[in-house]
């Protein structure tokens, strides 16, 4: 590392990395381990038709999981980053939707016991994660990859 450029971009992407992937773990985790209250807490939302909400509160604590850990290892680099920031962008509308509606819902973004107040700070929060994620995809991802040790095993 140069002295005179203590920062590096691949150093960056992993900080990033590391934060989007494990908030998006953390998250997953604690949906799956609690899929009931998940699931009631999506209905009560009333964004999705009710034939809708088992299988996608069902769906969307996998997808965390797998994007959040591709994040996390590096793994297939640029679509982990593009579906972090769809997901971001979901999250970020869904949070619209209800504050529009001024519909009193609270985040499920980490479980029960861990809930947030959907509010504009709140969807400035998921705003900066989704700006977080696109930077992903313009910073170099430096060797700290799993894609970089799988290319360089070739």
């Amino acid at each position: 590392m140069n002295p005179r450029r203590p920062f590096t971009p691949g150093l960056g992407s992993l900080a990033v990395r590391l934060v989007l992937g494990g908030l998006l773990i953390r998250g997953g985790v604690a949906k799956m381990g609690s899929h009931d209250w998940w699931r009631d807490l999506v209905g009560r939302m009333e964004l999705l038709p009710d034939s809708l909400v088992g299988p996608l509160s069902g769906m969307l604590p996998g997808i965390e999981l797998v994007v959040g850990s591709a994040l996390v290892l590096g793994l297939l680099g640029r679509s982990a980053a593009m579906l972090t920031a769809l997901l971001h962008l979901l999250f970020g509308a869904v949070m619209l939707a209800l504050i529009l509606r001024d519909a009193p819902a609270t985040c499920g973004c980490f479980g029960p016991g861990s809930e947030y107040p959907v509010d504009w700070m709140h969807l400035v929060t998921n705003v900066a994660q989704f700006l977080a994620a696109l930077l992903l995809l313009v910073l170099r991802p430096g060797a700290l990859t799993l894609d970089s040790l799988l290319t360089r095993s070739r």
